[in-house]
């Protein structure tokens, strides 16, 4: 029973744990520019 759920969960999860990561990737990115890096 708990499994399509957890199937589920992961499934709507990924999109969001995508866009952390392309967030994050961002977020570096600018920092190094700003430093000079």
């Amino acid at each position: 029973m708990a499994a399509p759920l957890t199937r589920t969960a992961a499934l709507a999860a990924l999109p969001l744990l995508h866009a952390a990561l392309a967030m994050s990737t961002v977020v570096t990115d600018a920092l190094l520019r700003i430093l000079g890096v």
